[in-house]
């Protein structure tokens, strides 16, 4: 849903994707893309990148081992996706305003973040599950986020790194916690 969500905003042409899982992200950038760009800096996630690309790799997809922070391109992107990335960096401000120098002058970023004021965390929250539900959590912790955002706090960050916002919404509705003691169907 979120990547559908994303790709009427992209503009086509050379794409820089920010962190790599799996490859849904890129295979959907591909069909708008010359060229996609794919920075990584855990040794697995780049083998997987360069494993699932064999194929592209060198031709259309390239994969950069480094840290966000250290990256510097050839060239500018006409979009940056940055999906679920931000909230992982130490300094989110610094990235988000690094990565407006490798924007083309029309070139849009597309950022992408859990909301910490959802109905599941807020839930999570109401039920004591959760200290609140704008804090960092276990499970927050166990994926190493280091910030947490809400749509308010998102759209100023982008404000406050020297972007003008375009668009802001939610995507769909997360009813119930990831946490480990919710188990549906025991009692």
């Amino acid at each position: 849903m979120v990547i559908d969500e994303t790709l009427k905003f992209i503009k086509p042409g050379k794409i820089l994707d920010l962190g790599y899982i799996n490859r849904i992200w890129t295979d959907a950038l591909l069909e708008k893309a010359a060229r996609v760009d794919i920075i990584e800096a855990a040794s697995t996630h780049v083998a997987r990148a360069e494993e699932d690309f064999r194929e592209e790799l060198g031709k259309r997809v390239f994969v950069y081992k480094t840290l966000f922070e250290d990256y510097r391109p050839r060239e500018l992107y006409d979009t940056i996706i940055m999906a679920g990335v931000v909230k992982h960096v130490p300094d989110d401000l610094g990235l988000l305003r690094l990565a407006r120098t490798w924007l083309k002058p029309d070139g849009v970023i597309i950022g992408c973040t859990p909301n910490s004021r959802s109905f599941h965390r807020r839930l999570g929250a109401y039920m004591g599950l959760e200290l609140a539900s704008d804090r960092l959590n276990k499970r927050d912790k166990e994926v190493f986020n280091l910030h947490l955002y809400d749509r308010f706090q998102w759209r100023a960050l982008f404000l406050e790194a020297g972007y003008e916002i375009i668009h802001v919404q939610g995507v769909f509705l997360k009813i119930l916690s990831t946490h480990n003691s919710v188990r549906l169907g025991q009692g």
